[in-house]
């Protein structure tokens, strides 16, 4: 066989199995970071980042640290993250953990604790009734539990924002943001013996206080139980990004008998439906996810067929 036989002979050969090998789906993806500082009477670190493709089932990952609670004092955290991706959305659920107790006026030493889910999606909608191009109204509900808890039972103030827990949500579609909810407790001895709760965005006026899920003497808590809808306008068939974000933190200046708790482990997720634009009517939709082919495939393929083209001129 001649060279250039040759070379057609390959690339028509990595052509055909650009075309029809399988191809993987990295379309429905979360990403899940979760870190932990116990910085008193031992000092631990941990951190646990994941990314994971297609999750189907609920995927945790915790990452925790805890001093020494053998000595006199100890301090703990722990962050946690999980979430699954499912026909018509995603659930995230986030949770971050910081308290401690010392026994003495020791150096400050922070105690702290972050995570994070962030579903990035990919969704196109299909109809049996209406043909391609006709114009859709897509909701997004999104759901959000949670509770905040920030106390300090120290009888000395450390300085403002001793200690705070906070909490996020967003929702991008095609990159524009279309949902936001943020809420911060905080609790410090210089601003008074109560927790204060600042809200901003979706989450405005949703927040509820009552006692603390906890058992020590009477904290302060917010919490949240929402449904929000968001809506666009798109055309049947058209593909659209939907990434979804939650993140929790919780913070203490040092274990002086502290205590703060973000915890949005019940839900926050976002679900799909349609409805027609002008009527608000439910009309015949439904969303699929949609898969994208491996890096490199696409170009492998259009590289194979100019080869072919450029021995096909050369004849």
């Amino acid at each position: 066989m001649s060279r250039p036989l040759l070379i057609s002979a390959v690339f028509c050969g990595m052509l055909g199995a650009a075309v029809f090998a399988p191809h993987r789906s990295t379309a429905q993806q979360i990403e899940f970071s979760s870190t932990a500082t116990a910085r008193y009477q031992g000092g631990v670190d941990a951190s646990q980042s994941v990314t994971v493709n297609n999750p189907g089932n609920l995927v945790p990952v915790t990452a925790n640290a805890i001093s020494d609670p053998a000595m006199d004092g100890f301090s703990f955290a722990e962050g946690f993250a999980e979430g699954q991706i499912n026909a018509l959305g995603a659930t995230l659920r986030s949770t971050s953990y910081a308290s401690g107790f010392s026994p003495s006026f020791s150096p400050p030493q922070e105690v702290r604790a972050t995570s994070s889910a962030t579903a990035s999606t990919s969704w196109v909608s299909q109809s049996q009734s209406l043909t391609n191009g006709t114009p859709i109204q897509i909701n997004f509900l999104v759901p959000v539990s949670g509770s905040l808890a920030a106390e300090q039972f120290f009888t000395d103030g450390l300085g403002p924002n001793d200690v705070f827990a906070e909490a996020s949500a967003e929702l991008f579609v095609n990159g524009v943001i279309q949902y936001s909810g943020s809420a911060r407790s905080y609790d410090s001895m210089a601003g008074g013996m109560n927790s204060i709760l600042d809200v901003s965005g979706a989450w405005a006026g949703d927040f509820v206080s009552g006692p603390a899920p906890f058992a020590i003497t009477d904290p302060d808590a917010f919490f949240i139980n929402t449904f929000d809808v968001v809506s666009i306008t798109a055309n049947l068939g058209e593909v659209f990004d939907v990434d979804f974000a939650l993140s929790t933190s919780a913070y203490s200046v040092g274990p002086f008998e502290t205590i703060a708790v973000a915890d949005f482990g019940s839900t926050g997720s976002f679900e799909l439906s349609a409805v027609d634009p002008i009527s608000g009517a439910p009309i015949d939709v439904t969303f699929a996810s949609v898969a994208v082919p491996e890096p490199g495939t696409g170009s492998l393929a259009l590289l194979a067929s100019a080869m072919i083209g450029i021995r096909r001129r050369r004849r």
